[in-house]
């Protein structure tokens, strides 16, 4: 990806943070996701940034950078949500799961074993935040 294609992409993944509360991309097709029937939450809660919305642009290029390898696993897509209880920008690295009791035990697990509590999972078609009791 040259610098300009990059540019206009982290452009773009900003205006549909803002305008929807956050965004799921893959970086493997290098296509926005359709909203399909998952929960979706990290899978590395660890490497989780949490930004003023101010400072999203910034820290989308430096988080895309850092974990460039991470991002191309067939299992996770890159994801952004804007918390409506903070106004704060979470960016991570999601995996998905079409069970919701599975997606749940699943996501705390992994807050358990990474050292950060996951505070919710999404779900786009039934446009439904879960937030997670820990």
């Amino acid at each position: 990806m040259t610098s300009l294609q990059q540019d206009v992409l982290i452009e773009e993944l900003v205006k549909r943070t803002l305008e929807n509360g956050g965004l799921t991309f893959d970086f493997k097709n290098h296509e926005f996701v359709k909203p399909q029937d998952y929960w979706y939450f990290p899978k590395y809660p660890g490497l989780t940034a949490i930004v003023d919305q101010s400072e999203l642009a910034d820290s989308l290029n430096t988080f895309i950078a850092a974990n460039q390898n991470l991002l191309l696993e067939d299992d996770v897509v890159f994801g952004t949500w804007v918390n409506p209880k903070t106004n704060k920008v979470y960016i991570d690295i999601n995996t998905f799961n079409k069970d919701r009791a599975i997606a749940l035990r699943i996501a705390k697990e992994l807050s358990e074993n990474q050292g950060r509590e996951i505070v919710s999972m999404y779900n786009p078609i039934q446009e439904k935040t879960e937030y997670i009791d820990h």
